[in-house]
């Protein structure tokens, strides 16, 4: 996972968004209890302009290092752990769109 970690922290901010993530395998998570220490991070996708992740799974992956993470991804990260990840900011828009449509309707 050290090559998929260092893959994500290189991605492209491509939806910003409001909020922050409780850690869920926290034992309070889910629970009305705001002064545990569960936060893991914020809402926020990045991208590489072909694959689109919350910013969470970094923090994940940092947290638990043998998180099960999807096979297709992997081999993707793979193929491409070496180059560098540019998406203009037309593309990130284009994709903040998509999101939402997909996501929030």
């Amino acid at each position: 996972n050290v090559a998929t970690l260092e893959y994500l922290q290189k991605g492209i901010l491509a939806v910003p968004q409001m909020g922050c993530v409780d850690d869920a395998k926290d034992p309070l998570f889910g629970t009305d209890n705001y002064d545990d220490d569960n936060f893991i991070a914020y809402y926020a996708c990045y991208t590489d302009g072909i694959w689109l992740w919350p910013q969470y799974i970094i923090e994940y992956i940092k947290k638990y290092p043998n998180i099960k993470i999807d096979s297709d991804f992997v081999k993707h990260v793979i193929k491409n752990k070496d180059k560098k990840i540019s998406v203009s900011e037309e593309e990130c828009s284009k994709i903040e769109k998509e999101y939402y449509k997909k996501f929030w309707k």
